[in-house]
């Protein structure tokens, strides 16, 4: 199977991130699943909710072809809780015999090169990369990387850290979250 990885904090887990989710599905014939995988800690950005908070969030999206993967909690055990793409990508390398591609958003590409052994990482699988708003959305890539679609996927402009704010503020993030995960948010008061 080829697998679309999709790593990131899901602090909260939104509905740009499904709609990536899918659009990977529709627009990339070779992919048969995506994996959201959470990070269980992320050196450049903290996060609010705990790991598993954030996993029952993303476990309540999934669907038959979008699944919930915890490989990026298990391999950061070996660096003090922090997720380290390229250990995720060589663990799975090593334990399937599936073949990979990574999603990432375009606000990564210019501190992509930053990445933990950034060229064994674009060695080791191709990146799709799909438009954030305010960020690189058309044009070369580097090597390695190619555009998630050239379909009329619309640039996303959801956003984690605005779901945050608004709870903070007190007011609604309906129709920001899917229903199951705006429950969850209020039930367990989360990022208020």
């Amino acid at each position: 199977m080829q697998i679309a990885l999709f790593g990131g904090r899901f602090d909260p887990v939104h509905n740009g991130h499904i709609a990536i989710a899918r659009e990977v599905l529709q627009a990339v014939s070779s992919v048969d699943e995506v994996w959201l995988v959470p990070d269980n800690h992320h050196h450049w950005n903290p996060t609010v909710a705990t790991v598993d908070e954030r996993i029952a969030m993303l476990k309540l999206v999934e669907e038959p072809k979008i699944k919930v993967s915890t490989i990026g909690v298990e391999v950061s055990k070996g660096r003090e809780g922090m997720t380290v793409t390229i250990d995720v990508i060589r663990e799975l390398q090593k334990q399937t015999k599936n073949t990979y591609i990574f999603i990432a958003g375009s606000d990564q590409l210019p501190r992509l090169h930053e990445w933990h052994d950034y060229d064994e990482l674009m060695m080791r699988l191709p990146f799709l990369i799909f438009p954030r708003v305010g960020y690189q959305t058309t044009g070369e890539l580097p090597q390695g990387c190619m555009w998630l679609s050239d379909t009329q996927f619309e640039p996303m402009d959801d956003s984690a850290t605005r779901i945050r704010t608004l709870r903070k503020e007190g007011k609604s993030i309906s129709g920001l979250v899917p229903k199951a995960v705006e429950e969850y948010i209020i039930k367990h008061n989360l990022y208020s």
